[in-house]
């Protein structure tokens, strides 16, 4: 839903969503698909983890990084050290 807002509401042109689980990926293109009319809103779809993005993407691939959730999880979990990764990634 997010996605689909972001293009058609803001205009963004060129979304990509990551998710380090492949079934969450997978929900989330089925869901998006039956949401919209165009199966490119909301753009790309990977599974990557956000807390080696130099991993997929080089420096400065991106002009805004949004975060929905990723980042409270990992301030709860047992490796908070994650969450300080997950951050100086969306900067590099």
């Amino acid at each position: 839903q997010l996605q689909i807002g972001l293009h058609r509401d803001v205009g963004f042109a060129d979304i990509v969503n990551i998710d380090a689980s492949a079934a969450a990926i997978a929900a989330q293109q089925t869901r998006q698909a039956e949401q919209s009319q165009s199966p490119s809103l909301g753009g790309r779809y990977l599974v990557a983890d956000a807390t080696d993005l130099r991993a997929h993407f080089p420096a400065a691939s991106f002009d805004v990084v949004l975060d929905k959730g990723t980042l409270d999880g990992m301030l709860a979990s047992p490796r908070p050290e994650d969450a300080d990764a997950l951050v100086r990634e969306a900067h590099h």
